[in-house]
């Protein structure tokens, strides 16, 4: 049987900040164009995605509200829970919902 259909690149993290709380990585799918910064608020199991162009991803990286929802080329921001961030962390509590 054949897995390699599955195959997704790995996911770098190629640059991260906090701020007042707030944690924010500037994410890569490796050998692809995808972008996008993950922005994580104090006291809460949600991120944010705000996918981003490459050539506005550093700005995106230091302010991301102000991309998020702003490019009509991208898609929009989407919130996320844990295990959709963090599958392989999360294990079985994943899976049982």
């Amino acid at each position: 049987m054949d897995h390699d259909h599955h195959f997704r690149p790995p996911t770098l993290e190629l640059a991260e900040r906090a701020s007042t709380g707030t944690w924010l990585q500037l994410l890569w799918r490796q050998g692809t164009t995808l972008l996008w910064i993950e922005v994580r608020e104090p006291d809460t199991d949600r991120a944010l995605r705000i996918p981003v162009q490459p050539e506005q991803a550093l700005d995106a990286f230091h302010h991301p509200y102000a991309h998020a929802g702003t490019h009509s080329s991208a898609p929009p921001a989407e919130s996320l829970d844990p295990c959709e961030r963090w599958p392989e962390a999360t294990g079985e509590k994943c899976r049982e919902q």
